[in-house]
């Protein structure tokens, strides 16, 4: 099966003229069930056994980004979920006996990123990726009570809370967009100094993500600087982002919105 898979991974690059970014238009994995992939996750890697891809020859659209507009969906303090919203969802591994779970449109790409980052040596975890609403509650709500605990006013630990986790409903994660990688191993404070960081700088753009959270943006994210946090925005917008050196607020234009979702959230916190 691998010698199969090398093989027509050989022929695609033959008929893309040698690229190697695979455009969205030229990668179908057609369901989740044609897609075997083992993780098996410890502290020190991620095995992957075995990846089925199935590829079709047609040539891409004249605009590829025309359907990965959804991908460029901007979520911040500013610019929430819709309340309720769940993706359709799809399995991309494991860690320390959890499943992990993508929006189903876009699994495709973190599949081909994990395989190819085997390949180079590279072992990325997959610590993070979909999160419940729930989840994301009870999450900032703990990192908040912490702080409250050690001694900061309810206003302060808020605000100090709300720069590392986002509110409940304006996270990437709770879209099924985001993947933190080997977050909470070893590497936690000094991820951007790892080899695996250095891989996915030089190589993530070409799976359609991109660094969401860099560092000195924070003015513009909301959000500090998080090397371990990759957005998937579509392998065109992720390659014009990467050059452009744009946040994906700046990159979309939209650095406004409503805030009522967060200062409702911070009201029932701090009223308390």
């Amino acid at each position: 099966m691998r010698i199969i898979t090398i093989l027509i991974l050989m022929i695609v690059v033959v008929l893309n003229g040698c690229s190697q970014t695979i455009p969205e238009s030229e990668v179908v994995i057609t369901t989740a069930a044609s897609v075997a992939v083992t993780v098996e996750t410890t502290e020190q890697a991620t095995a992957i056994e075995s990846v089925t891809l199935a590829f079709i020859t047609q040539a891409p659209q004249s605009n590829d980004n025309d359907n990965y507009n959804w991908a460029l969906q901007l979520i911040n303090s500013r610019n929430p979920l819709p309340a309720g919203y769940i993706p359709e969802l799809a399995w991309i591994g494991s860690y320390n006996g959890s499943n992990r779970e993508f929006d189903a449109r876009a699994a495709n790409y973190v599949l081909l990123l994990l395989q190819a980052a085997r390949d180079d040596g590279v072992n990325l975890l997959l610590t993070s990726s979909y999160r419940r609403v729930v989840r994301q509650d009870e999450n900032f709500r703990d990192w908040f009570q912490m702080l409250v605990t050690q001694g900061y006013s309810r206003e302060r630990a808020f605000e100090m809370t709300a720069r590392e986790i986002a509110v409940p409903g304006t996270s990437e994660h709770n879209a099924g967009l985001a993947v933190d990688f080997n977050y909470r191993t070893d590497t936690e404070h000094t991820f951007d100094r790892t080899a695996e960081f250095a891989w996915l700088r030089d190589n993530a753009h070409r799976f359609g993500f991109i660094l969401r959270y860099p560092n000195g943006k924070t003015h513009i994210t909301g959000i500090s600087y998080e090397p371990w946090h990759w957005r998937f925005v579509g392998v065109e917008n992720a390659a014009k982002i990467r050059e452009s050196g744009l946040t994906l607020e700046e990159y979309v234009g939209v650095c406004a919105g409503d805030d009522s979702v967060v200062t409702a959230f911070r009201q029932q916190l701090i009223s308390r």
